[in-house]
This record gives C-alpha cells, sequence and structure tokens, in this order.
C-alpha cells in the first residue's frame, strides 16, 4: 500500500524525457520536480545538486477571431502545445522524512543451502542453471517451457536464489500450459505466493521482496480472482 503510494505520485515520463535522465543520471529512481519533493513528500533537495533537466510541456490558450462567411466575428478558442526546460532531482538528492518503497533485494545466507538448492532441483524436469544475460536489469530468474529450463540471475545471495528458484518452478508446474492464457499479473500473483509459502515453510523470510512484488501484480485484481488464485 505504502509504495504503491509513494509511485502513485510520479508522472510517467516519456521515452524522450526517459533518456534524458538516464543520460544525466544512469543510477536514477524516482524523479520529481523542487516543489513535488518539498510539499507532497516533505523531502528537500540537498545543498549544491544539480538538477536533472527535462522538457516540461505546457498549453497555452488563447481567443481567436474568425471571420464567418455572413460576415460576422466569431471568438473560438484555441490552444497551443509547447515545451520548455524545467529541472527534476532524483530521490537520492533529497533529504527528509524516510520513505517506505522498493521491493528490496534478499541478502543473506541459508542454512543447509546446498541441500535445499539440490532438492529443489530434483524436484523438476527442467533444467536449472546461472546466467548473467537476463530479459532485463530487475529479472532475477526466467523459466522458458519449450527448452524446459530455467535460468537464474548469477551472483545473488542464497536466499534470493532460493526464493527465486522456488519462483521459477511455480512457474514450470502452474503455467506452462499454453491453453491456460493466464494474464501476467495472475501469473505473477501466483508463482510470488507460491514461493512466499515455501520459504516460510524453509524458515526463509521474503517479505521484504515478496509484498512490495505482489501489491504491483494484484493492485487491478478483485477478491474472486485473489481467491481463485
Amino acid at each position: 500500500r505504502e509504495y504503491l503510494k509513494f509511485i502513485s505520485g510520479f508522472h510517467q515520463y516519456s521515452v524522450r524525457n526517459q533518456l534524458l535522465i538516464y543520460l544525466q543520471n544512469p543510477h536514477a529512481t524516482f524523479v520529481a520536480g523542487y516543489h513535488t519533493w518539498k510539499n507532497q513528500y516533505h523531502r528537500q533537495v540537498n545543498q549544491h545538486e544539480k538538477g536533472i533537466r527535462i522538457l516540461a510541456g505546457g498549453e497555452h490558450k488563447y481567443e481567436k477571431r474568425v471571420r464567418q462567411p455572413d460576415g460576422t466575428i466569431k471568438r473560438v478558442k484555441e490552444s497551443k502545445v509547447f515545451c520548455r526546460p524545467a529541472a527534476v532531482f532524483d530521490y537520492s538528492q533529497t533529504s527528509g522524512e524516510p520513505i517506505k518503497m522498493f521491493t528490496h533485494e534478499l541478502t543473506g545466507e541459508v542454512p543447509n543451502y546446498a541441500t535445499i538448492y539440490s532438492k529443489l532441483v530434483q524436484a523438476t524436469d527442467f533444467h536449472v542453471g546461472f546466467s548473467r544475460e537476463m530479459p532485463s536489469s530487475e529479472t532475477k530468474g526466467v523459466t522458458r517451457p519449450r527448452q524446459k529450463e530455467i535460468q537464474l540471475r548469477s551472483g545473488m545471495s542464497e536466499k534470493q536464489t532460493i526464493k527465486t528458484l522456488i519462483h521459477e518452478l511455480a512457474h514450470s508446474e502452474l503455467h506452462c500450459d499454453p491453453k491456460l492464457k493466464l494474464d501476467r499479473s495472475t501469473m505473477e500473483l501466483e508463482a510470488e505466493s507460491t514461493a512466499f509459502i515455501v520459504c516460510q515453510h524453509l524458515g526463509i523470510d521474503t517479505s521484504d521482496y515478496t509484498f512490495p512484488y505482489l501489491a504491483v501484480w494484484s493492485k487491478d485484481k478483485d477478491l474472486s480472482q485473489l481467491s481463485k488464485s
């Protein structure tokens, strides 16, 4: 709830503005204007911080006089869209009230990690491997039904690796039949909920990662849909 409330206050920037932001600050996460940070989130832009320059849209409304065929003059309201430079600041450039947000990557070791990992791998007929090549920088794992393989991002902590492996195993068990025609949010909701339950059984707490993740994928679903899953 806090995560969704937080991100709802941010503009969805155009592709061009996203590129401008990236070129000036490749590590930017959430950006907003000076007054938005101050008035809405009670955070102050730090001294000597340099703003990220983007193009902000605006609309200029004016009245135009148009002569009609009968000779009369009619006033018509028109508008012109324009762009102007504007400065925004990344979350890291501000300080003030802390904000509960983001899915935190899990850190830490897992007791009996090797045994648990081995048992999970033995429980599937999918080939499990590690790779640094993922569809996006956010992807922790991927299930490929046709190739019958599961790929996990290499370099993750033991806790994140086990959680991700169970998540992908849930996909392999629940979502590989093309006849099901499930939407992405349902599949992610089911896989992550399964991962949470199994990890809890194993004594691994994944709350910091799971609940913000579930909040994103379940926000458009009603109770009957959730009950079905």
